[in-house]
């Protein structure tokens, strides 16, 4: 069964850089290809259209989302400066995670705990 993961940048130097390396990072990573999108946010009133947010990861059960967890926190570990994002689960489960002094198995089983919560009940 497919679920799907959304993770939003909340804070960092450099947002849209950090969208779009984020998106490379899954777009490209073992098992994700094809698997990333950015749904396009509804336009502002008198405005064309902006730029997501948000991306979603979609993602099996199991074994993909424990692969979810590693590539995530990969990521967050080679974010520097700090950046500050938001991972919504498919239950609907939210938890905050600035990287700053936190090592991979920190944010590993912080972004776990929203992914597959069934294992960290």
């Amino acid at each position: 069964m497919e679920q799907a993961a959304e993770i939003t940048i909340l804070d960092g130097v450099r947002l849209d850089a950090e969208r779009r390396f984020l998106h490379d990072w899954f777009r490209t990573a073992p098992g994700f290809r094809g698997a990333v999108r950015t749904p396009a946010p509804p336009p502002e009133s008198g405005k064309l259209g902006g730029v997501s947010d948000v991306l979603v990861v979609v993602f099996g059960a199991g074994g993909t989302a424990t692969l979810l967890v590693k590539h995530m926190a990969d990521w967050l570990v080679a974010r520097r400066p700090k950046v500050h994002i938001k991972v919504t689960g498919p239950d609907g489960r939210t938890v905050e995670v600035e990287t700053e002094n936190l090592t991979g198995d920190q944010l590993s089983d912080v972004v776990s705990k929203v992914v597959h919560p069934e294992d960290k009940a």
